[in-house]
């Protein structure tokens, strides 16, 4: 019963996002970068992921003569680019300021939805390669056009933000702009923003107050820093203090063999300790660790520090 009314909760919600639609993106390839995405397009505009007229399906309801014009925005010019029927504008542009396939900005169009205008309702199958990751994609500050990928799919807005402080989200249903989400309004928790599989290659606006990357945001739990050598010397019993066991931590090149005549310093933490304790001898001395020099050094060999009566666990008595 619990699983039941979850289940209505999550629809009744997409029902007042006004952003329950029909599609999906089935993946054709290893990698995960080329799919086959069908999505249901009404009469009139719809936002899908951008995709080449060449590229559709035999199966897809939608002809190429059921289309109208498609329409491309980019958020580094700024601009709307026609795509269809005549996209020589946009190739002449990107073509004389020698935009790379590789580069950001050709990121934010493959990863991009484009504004199609169909005669007709039906369904669009269509094939679509180099489809990036949602973590592969820098958006720029201000309005962004994406693309619900499978890598968004059955997850809160709030799970994949990644770095980015988002302003408001808005889907285009039926005709008219619904607001998915706005950080100053009433719709303003990403993380009750569920996205349903069935969103799947439909586009989306997204607003943000400066360059971001969205993407789960990253573990906690890291590896181990590089050393540091620039770390300071610190110990707890305040220098040769022979009657106090203390601890010393910091840059060391003590017991470190000489390689290509040069001692290279290693982050060290040692505790004083008797000698006895630390090998097998009868007498009472002392390895005493202390800073010098912001290095460890350490009472040993002729400079060994014999306890005036006893050593006992790290300290003279």
């Amino acid at each position: 019963m619990k699983k039941e009314f979850t289940s209505i909760l999550i629809f009744i919600c997409l029902v007042l996002f006004g952003f329950l639609v029909s599609a999906e993106m089935t993946p054709n390839s290893p990698d995960g970068y080329n799919y086959d995405v069908r999505v249901f397009l009404n009469q009139g505009w719809n936002l899908v992921l951008a995709f080449d007229l060449k590229d559709l399906s035999p199966s897809s309801d939608i002809k190429s003569e059921d289309i109208v014009v498609t329409w491309m925005y980019s958020s580094d010019d700024k601009r709307y680019w026609q795509f269809y029927p005549d996209k020589s504008e946009f190739d002449s542009s990107y073509s004389e300021n020698k935009v790379s396939e590789f580069s950001d900005k050709a990121s934010r169009i493959m990863f991009g939805s484009m504004w199609i205008y169909s005669k007709r309702a039906g369904y669009l199958a269509y094939n679509r390669v180099d489809v990036p990751k949602i973590n592969e994609v820098t958006l720029l500050q201000g309005w962004n056009f994406m693309t619900t990928t499978s890598d968004m799919v059955g997850k809160n807005m709030g799970d994949i933000k990644g770095s980015c402080d988002i302003e408001k989200v808005f889907a285009y249903v039926s005709g008219n702009w619904r607001n998915w989400f706005d950080k100053t309004g009433e719709k303003n928790n990403l993380d009750v923003m569920f996205i349903p599989t069935e969103n799947a290659g439909t586009g989306f606006i997204m607003k943000v107050s400066s360059d971001c990357v969205l993407g789960s945001l990253s573990s906690s739990v890291n590896p181990p820093s590089l050393p540091d050598t620039s770390v300071q010397c610190v110990e707890t019993d305040s220098g040769k203090d022979y009657a106090k066991k203390g601890t010393t931590k910091g840059m060391t090149i003590l017991f470190v063999s000489e390689i290509n005549g040069t001692r290279t310093p290693v982050y060290s933490e040692d505790t004083d300790v008797c000698h006895k304790d630390n090998q097998a001898v009868a007498d009472e001395g002392l390895f005493e660790y202390y800073c010098e020099n912001n290095q460890i050094k350490v009472t040993a060999g002729e400079n060994m520090y014999l306890c005036p009566n006893k050593c006992e666990d790290g300290a003279c008595i």
